[in-house]
C-alpha cells in the first residue's frame, strides 16, 4: 500500500468563514463532482525539537466501501516509522453524509446535557486531573485550586447549555510554540483537497501557582472545513463520534474526544474566569 505522507510547515495565515449555508454546501457540491480516490485521518504535533504523527490511509475496497490495513507511526524527526495492522472498513456516503451534515448547520452547537455525562465520566475526569497533579508535584499548588478542579463534576449539573458556545468561542491567548493537529484528508480524482480539521498549540499556562497546558484540556469538538481557499468553522456532536469509532484506541489524541476532557475544559474556563460563574448557572 502506498503511504502518503504530509509535510508539517509553520505559517501565519488569515481564515475567511462562509457566512451562509448555501456558501457552506459550495465546498461539498465541489468536491463531490470526482470520485473519492483516498481519504486519511492523522494526527500529531510538531515543535522545535520534537514531532509525533499517527496516520491511517483508506483505499477502495468495493462500492463505495473503503478499507485500511495498517497504521502508521512516526516520533522525532527521523525518517524511522513503524507499521501497525489496523484492518479497519468504512462506507464512504456515511462519511460524506456526516461532512454535509457539519455544512448544512455550521453554526450548530450540541447543548451540555447532550454529552451524557455519566458518573464513570466524572471518575475518570478526576483520575486524569490526578494524574496532572503528579506530573505537577514539585510546583507548590495552591490548595484552593485543587480543590476547585476536584469540585467541578459537582458543579455540571448546575451549569447552563451555554457554556459550551462560550468555550468554543474562547480564543487561545498563549504563545505558540508546539503546533498539534487532528485531521481527515480527502483526496478526489482531480486531486483537490477537502480538510476537516482542528489545530491547537500546546504551551503551558499558569494557573496560580498550578501548571497546566492546552494539550492537557483540549477536547476535539469543534471542526474547520476547507477546500480551495474556502473555509468554514463548525462543530458535530455526531460527526466526533464517527471520527471517534473509526481510529484505534492507541491512536494518538482518540482520548481527547471523551467526556472526562470535555470536564477538564469546563473546569479550565470556568477557572479561567476567576470564578465568575453566575452567567453559567441555573440552567432551568
Amino acid at each position: 500500500m502506498k503511504i502518503i505522507f504530509f509535510i508539517v510547515s509553520f505559517f501565519y495565515c488569515s481564515v475567511c468563514f462562509c457566512q451562509t449555508k448555501a456558501d457552506s454546501t459550495v465546498i461539498l457540491e465541489d468536491f463531490t463532482k470526482y470520485p473519492i480516490s483516498t481519504f486519511s485521518i492523522w494526527s500529531g504535533y510538531a515543535g522545535c525539537y520534537s514531532l509525533l504523527n499517527n496516520l491511517i490511509q483508506f483505499l477502495p475496497f468495493s462500492d463505495s466501501v473503503f478499507a485500511s490495513k495498517s497504521l502508521l507511526k512516526r516520533v522525532s524527526f527521523s525518517k524511522e516509522v513503524t507499521l501497525e495492522n489496523y484492518i479497519k472498513e468504512i462506507n464512504l456516503d456515511d462519511l460524506i453524509g456526516l461532512i454535509k451534515l457539519l455544512l448544512s448547520k455550521p453554526n450548530e452547537v450540541a447543548k451540555l446535557r447532550d454529552f451524557k455525562i455519566s458518573q464513570v465520566d466524572k471518575q475518570n475526569y478526576l483520575n486524569i486531573f490526578q494524574s496532572i497533579l503528579i506530573e505537577n508535584k514539585s510546583f507548590d499548588i495552591n490548595k484552593s485550586t485543587k480543590n476547585f478542579f476536584k469540585n467541578v463534576p459537582n458543579l455540571l449539573d448546575t451549569l447552563n447549555d451555554s457554556i459550551i458556545l462560550s468555550i468554543i468561542n474562547e480564543e487561545e491567548k498563549y504563545i505558540k510554540n508546539t503546533s498539534n493537529w487532528f485531521e481527515l484528508i480527502l483526496i478526489n480524482s482531480n486531486n483537490d483537497i477537502l480538510k476537516v480539521s482542528q489545530n491547537y498549540y500546546k504551551q503551558k499556562k499558569y494557573f496560580n501557582n498550578f501548571w497546566m497546558t492546552p494539550q492537557d484540556c483540549h477536547w476535539n469538538y469543534t471542526w474547520t472545513i476547507s477546500l480551495n481557499g474556502k473555509t468554514i468553522k463548525c462543530s458535530n456532536f455526531n460527526f466526533s463520534k464517527f471520527i471517534y469509532s473509526t481510529v484505534p484506541n492507541n491512536f494518538y489524541n482518540r482520548d481527547k474526544f471523551d467526556n472526562k476532557y470535555l470536564i477538564l475544559r469546563i473546569g479550565e474556563y470556568l477557572y479561567n474566569k476567576h470564578y465568575h460563574l453566575g452567567t453559567y448557572f441555573n440552567r432551568n
